[in-house]
């Protein structure tokens, strides 16, 4: 169990252990700087990490070795690696540093800390780093500046860590064009992935002023993490404890980083309105269109059984439609190989934005292998079954009517205690009988992050009822305005 404020213990530690052995912590550095300085901005932008242990996970690996570990990240095509320098909590020296920047010169090193002074910088200098964490939440402004410059003067890059809109306040007066967005709270250890696309997109007119990158740091375990990170609008990602435990994960990140990634949850957290509005059950032009004019976020097309199935040529003819799209795909979709045909040929045609899972299960995600931004939607039973939301590791969770004999939606309305119980615990992204009857009162009850409909708003199977659709986004802005 991480204590609370532990950052505030970590930092003591270190003021006391700078003051006790100087900016070097008492290891012996190299009077000059004797290896290249690289420049730590060039693609790919994949920064993996080296360290032994964490506040979070405790010991990772205690005898890891940094110049293998290195050579593990360095042979699968990485030129960036980030080496924990800090002894009480990480394990890490400045000596393990040294070791990697002279058995690998070509690539990028940072030395990432908890920097407190300038003079640390020239050590780090000396060491061989050719880039320095700076973490702004630990640092007041006239500090930011000293270490910034500090850092400049050696011509090395500076990754400046923030966690908060007060932290980005702190460092608009440095511009920097090296951000790195945390998802992890410094102060209880926990993670929160949307938390650095949140702020991305609040600070997003500065980024594009300075011609930042951005960095998405920490919650990184699988390749889908990456996916996320990438169709976030992240330009790379920073990379610990899940490479440390297993290198092989480094060629997915590779592959991830060199793919064109839909842009997926970046454009999604662009939309101010709430809630997101997706129509699913498309299955012609003319829905599609209709309902985008009526203020759809999202459009959805069922790859499955169902009367409400999409092919490939509507969507290859919905291609330039400005609206988002997702392929909604059951585990049977997966099974059925011309279904599965058809899915990867969207997916590699680029034709829609992401897959939405329906009905899976945590024990067989493994089915699902697609570079494409996902979420899952998952029939709730009860209000005990909230409790396996976190196993399927989602950016979010779309919530369905259980019916045992339908894999797909219900059109059923979700019972009461169970939306209470996901919104207590999550952002609400809800589907299940949702219609120009009930729309107002659910919006108006629940404040939905997004609203899923599809059953309740056709004419027949497949085929949408535009007098519903009007009546339903009606209800929606009456809804908004009384709120």
């Amino acid at each position: 169990m991480i204590e609370k404020n532990i950052l505030d213990e970590i930092v003591r530690k270190k003021a006391l252990a700078l003051k006790k052995l100087g900016p070097a912590m008492g290891v012996q550095i190299p009077p000059k700087r004797n290896v290249p300085l690289r420049p730590f901005t060039d693609r790919p932008c994949i920064i993996c990490e080296i360290k032994r242990s964490s506040p979070s996970k405790g010991t990772i690996n205690a005898n890891l070795n940094p110049v293998e570990q290195a050579k593990k990240y360095v042979t699968q095509g990485i030129n960036k690696i980030s080496v924990l320098t800090e002894k009480n909590y990480f394990s890490g020296s400045l000596t393990d540093l040294m070791l990697v920047k002279r058995a690998f010169p070509e690539i990028s090193v940072l030395r990432k800390d908890f920097i407190l002074s300038e003079e640390e910088v020239e050590v780090s200098y000396r060491a061989g780093a050719d880039a320095v964490l700076l973490i702004a939440s630990i640092l007041k402004v006239e500090e930011i500046s000293k270490i910034f410059r500090a850092a400049k003067k050696f011509d090395m890059n500076v990754l400046v860590e923030i966690h908060s809109e007060s932290d980005f306040e702190k460092i608009k007066h440095i511009k920097p064009n090296l951000i790195g967005i945390n998802s992890r709270n410094l102060e209880t250890f926990k993670i929160d992935r949307f938390q650095p696309l949140t702020l991305k997109s609040k600070i997003k007119p500065f980024l594009e002023q300075w011609k930042s990158r951005i960095i998405f740091e920490s919650g990184i375990t699988d390749k889908a993490d990456a996916v996320f990170a990438f169709s976030s609008g992240f330009d790379g990602i920073l990379v610990g404890e899940s490479v440390v435990r297993n290198p092989d994960l480094v060629k997915d990140l590779v592959r991830v980083e060199a793919s064109n990634i839909p842009k997926f949850w970046d454009r999604l957290m662009q939309i101010n309105e709430r809630p997101l509005v997706k129509i699913c059950g498309i299955t012609n032009e003319n829905d599609a269109i209709y309902v985008s004019r009526k203020g759809a976020h999202i459009l959805g097309f069922v790859f499955a059984r169902s009367p409400r199935r999409a092919n490939y040529s509507l969507l290859n003819m919905l291609k330039n439609l400005d609206v988002l799209k997702v392929a909604v795909v059951t585990p049977e979709s997966f099974k059925n190989m011309e279904l599965r045909a058809e899915i990867e040929m969207i997916v590699e045609h680029s034709l829609v934005d992401a897959i939405q899972l329906h009905g899976f299960q945590p024990e067989n995600m493994v089915e699902y292998d697609f570079e494409i931004p996902h979420y899952n939607a998952v029939r709730i039973k009860s209000v005990r079954e909230v409790d396996i939301i976190p196993l399927f590791n989602s950016p979010r969770i779309l919530i369905d009517h259980y019916d045992k004999s339908k894999e797909g939606g219900t059109g059923k309305i979700i019972p009461e205690e169970i939306i209470t119980e996901v919104k207590s615990h999550y952002p609400l992204w809800l589907a299940g009988g949702l219609g120009p009857h009930n729309v107002r009162s659910m919006i108006k009850n629940y404040n939905p992050e997004l609203i899923d409909a599809s059953s309740k708003l056709e004419a027949k199977p497949g085929k949408k009822d535009h007098q519903k659709i009007d009546t339903y986004f009606k209800e929606i802005k009456n809804a908004k305005a009384v709120q």
